[in-house]
């Protein structure tokens, strides 16, 4: 029974210990350096973002970009080496980045009306689309009614009200996403919950698989806000007679032309299109001009390492719209 017993703690504590081991070894190759942000206040929302809102008003005709934590580019923007800043020295402006992880399109919105009530002097800005956009999530509902107690007339989903009252959306509406929420926590389990979710068996039970049907559901309240918001973007940049353009980073974690990722992002383009919404697709360029089928920072951050930040850069500047 006391062999049994020792074995049984040997094998416990050699487990712990290999966890241990390969958490630090995740964290260090996951690991970036730090770098100065910015604490900005977009309305009555705090945002972190790579450039100071403050220094806008120091200059004329601004360039303006917004997204998501791919477009804010964290893991390339202690070097300079993120997308907004390659872009700024192959075309020799100054971009301002005001792209923040977890950001969605209610709150591209929100910067935009923002800036309209500053009254800087905006020239151009780029919209960054991605995966944060479709959810109709608790954070963006939030966003709508605030801008909505500011007698903005904005689409309000009905999905809000429910969502508001019980703080329940697409990222904690069953027991499995709130046990995986809590596990975050680990490195080990973001590679373990990786290669589940791409094994296609599990994935159903992670928000991620919901938010591909929003792409290609256009009845959907996730595509009709996404639509109205876009509209409105629009009209702001119209009646303060500056160009707006909107694009998207790919996933690049698997660059070959039939990305299942990609055809949502050609699906949602081209119904885009159909409401008078030109999106550009940066796809084909990346699998023409990827030197790697990868472009992944590390193996459990699936965010675009500095070479696809650069890739993409070249991209938006053979656009020529900035």
């Amino acid at each position: 029974m006391k062999n049994k017993t020792k074995s049984f703690l040997i094998i416990i504590f050699s487990s712990l210990f290999f966890l241990i081991v390969f958490e630090v070894f995740l964290y260090l190759e996951n690991y970036r350096p730090d770098y100065k942000r910015y604490s900005n206040v977009f309305g009555e929302k705090k945002y972190l973002n790579n450039d100071n809102l403050l220094d806008i008003k120091k200059y004329n005709e601004n360039i303006i970009v917004l997204g998501d934590s791919s477009t804010h580019g964290e893991v390339c923007a202690s070097k300079n080496k993120d997308c907004v800043n390659m872009i700024s020295k192959k075309i020799n402006k100054k971009i301002f980045n005001f792209a923040s992880p977890t950001l969605d399109n209610s709150d591209y919105l929100n910067q935009l009306i923002h800036l309209e009530k500053i009254r800087a002097d905006v020239k151009k800005v780029l919209v960054f689309v991605h995966y944060n956009d479709m959810p109709i999530s608790h954070i963006k509902c939030k966003n709508y009614e605030y801008l909505k107690n500011n007698n903005l007339d904005i689409f309000f989903p009905n999905k809000c009200k429910e969502i508001l009252k019980t703080g329940i959306d697409t990222e904690s509406n069953s027991k499995i996403k709130k046990i995986d929420n809590i596990l975050e926590i680990s490195k080990v389990w973001w590679m373990i919950r990786e290669a589940i979710f791409n094994t296609g068996l599990f994935n159903k039970y992670y928000h991620r698989s919901e938010w591909t049907t929003f792409f290609r559901n256009t009845e959907s309240e996730e595509f009709k806000s996404l639509v109205a918001d876009i509209n409105f973007m629009k009209k702001i940049a119209n009646r303060n007679s500056y160009e707006i353009h909107f694009t998207y980073f790919p996933y690049v974690n698997d660059i070959v032309l039939d990305n299942p990722n990609a055809k949502d992002f050609e699906i949602l383009i081209n119904n885009l299109s159909k409401h008078n919404i030109k999106m550009h697709d940066p796809w084909k360029y990346f699998v023409n001009n990827s030197p790697k089928k990868s472009l992944t920072w590390s193996l459990i951050d699936k965010h675009p390492n500095c070479v696809a930040h650069n890739l993409l850069a070249d991209y938006i500047v053979s656009l020529d719209i900035l």
